[in-house]
């Protein structure tokens, strides 16, 4: 979404407000695991948007400001995932 949007208004930048999280999330072996990964973490109120590589195992994490510092948050997230059958390790924010 944020790349459409990049398109769109040719900024490069994250909307203020946002912050990104880097994540490595390992066991997953095709597109599909990455959409179901994204898919389930957009839901999320506070994710702006989230994109998964399968083929570098990296997730990126746009969200609000006010959900990033909620260590909560975090939990949450790495919850989702391991329930879909993943491991997320080494968030960098």
């Amino acid at each position: 979404m944020f790349d459409r949007l990049k398109k769109m208004f040719g900024k490069s930048e994250a909307p203020v407000g946002t912050t990104t999280w880097t994540a490595h999330i390992s066991g997953m072996h095709c597109g599909s695991c990455a959409m179901n990964i994204d898919s389930a973490l957009e839901e999320l109120d506070g994710v702006i948007d989230a994109h998964t590589d399968y083929r570098s195992n990296t997730l990126t994490l746009r969200v609000k400001a006010e959900f990033s510092t909620n260590l909560e948050n975090e939990k949450k997230v790495r919850e989702i995932v391991a329930g879909l059958g993943y491991k997320m390790e080494k968030v960098e924010r």
